[in-house]
């Protein structure tokens, strides 16, 4: 259905930056002091957009993707119920964004949205009782939504393999979407039809994202035989060989996992428990490296660190780290590596931000173009930054 809802407040507050605790500072959260940093930019909290209610219930904003002036996000239900909903933000008026489009899913939990020219696609999971599938895909048109035909969205909706859709991108003429976590794929569709034109057999696929020449995927170790996460990077030319990178100390079952692309070679990798990395896709697969990482924070007053999602404008890199807040990095040389690549600068600290059911914000997605800093923040809805 179409809302009318469209819930934001506005804002105009700087926030302030802070130091990074070391670990074993031992500081609790009522006796510890953090320090501010001095930081180039001016960082603006613009607004904040309220959790959606489907049916009554909450759902939560879990995938941001940012394109040109537009801001595509995806809602879902953290339980065993299926609702969801997709919001279309226009951002073109530096730090005052308007939601101008709002869809509600009664059914279908949204995972994941990515935009291919003006198509917006879709997935996540549905009710089976209801639809017959999980995981599925849809197809939005935004060059009409003015006028929205929505039995033409429904019409799109095409059922998949698995349990949910977790990633969809493009590379040429066809759409790649990790199905997972058991019984895992990345299904090929035609751009066009949506017709299935080859299943990848891969287990606890997290995400998959295009590269220069083909498509690289994260893949964890939930209901499935491998005993470490590994990155897979396919050429486009030879799908059924992938370049396959181990990832230690990747578990995190279930956890959230993903991919960000800049300039079609960096992939900044948010990696869960196994933190931030930044993987150099060169043109010869097999030298592929890891260029830069940085683990979780160390931190006694929550355990909910993890690097949940990781983005750049090459100047600066954002984490989003769960109840802990989002880090902020300085970018010191692409072509460095370790110490010469980034730096930290500091974090925003989530601590104390709670929704109005006394549920902790956690910063669960973000996405930073166009000066505009997105983050998800679960039960805080989304969060809405302005760097000057």
């Amino acid at each position: 259905s179409s809302s009318e809802d469209k819930f934001i407040e506005t804002h105009d507050t700087s926030i302030t930056i802070y130091e990074e605790e070391p670990a074993g500072s031992g500081r609790s959260a009522t006796t510890r002091a953090p320090k501010p940093v001095v930081f180039e930019k001016t960082i603006t909290y613009k607004a904040r957009i309220l959790p959606v209610t489907v049916d009554g219930l909450l759902v939560q904003a879990n995938d941001v993707v940012i394109n040109g002036y537009r801001a595509y996000i995806a809602y879902n239900y953290a339980g065993d119920l299926f609702k969801g909903a997709i919001q279309i933000v226009d951002i073109s008026n530096p730090g005052v964004p308007e939601i101008i489009t709002e869809l509600k899913f009664s059914s279908m939990d949204i995972n994941t949205v990515q935009l291919v020219s003006n198509q917006l696609y879709f997935g996540g999971q549905a009710d089976p009782d209801l639809y017959g599938f999980r995981s599925f895909i849809g197809v939005i048109d935004t060059t009409k939504l003015t006028n929205l035909d929505l039995n033409s969205i429904v019409q799109s909706i095409i059922g998949l393999k698995s349990y949910a859709t977790t990633a969809i991108t493009d590379q040429g003429n066809e759409i790649y979407v990790g199905v997972g976590a058991k019984n895992g794929y990345i299904q090929v569709l035609n751009n066009g039809t949506l017709e299935v034109t080859k299943d990848m057999i891969i287990p606890d696929v997290r995400d998959v994202q295009k590269y220069q020449n083909g498509i690289v995927a994260i893949a964890g170790t939930t209901d499935n035989s491998q005993t470490k996460g590994r990155i897979l990077i396919y050429h486009a030319n030879n799908l059924d060989n992938p370049v396959v990178m181990e990832i230690p100390d990747f578990a995190s079952p279930y956890h959230k996992s993903t991919i960000e692309m800049y300039n079609a070679k960096y992939a900044f990798l948010g990696l869960a428990e196994a933190g931030l990395k930044v993987l150099d896709i060169t043109s010869n697969e097999e030298n592929s490296q890891i260029v830069f990482e940085l683990q979780n924070p160390a931190v006694s007053y929550t355990t909910k660190t993890n690097t949940n999602s990781v983005t750049t404008d090459s100047a600066y890199i954002f984490s989003a780290n769960g109840e802990y807040g989002f880090r902020v990095l300085r970018v010191l040389n692409m072509s460095g590596k370790d110490s010469t690549f980034a730096e930290i600068v500091g974090y925003y600290p989530f601590e104390g931000l709670k929704a109005a059911d006394g549920k902790p914000y956690s910063a669960n997605h973000i996405d930073f173009k166009a000066n505009h800093l997105f983050v998800a923040s679960g039960a805080g809805g989304v969060n809405i930054y302005y760097l000057q």
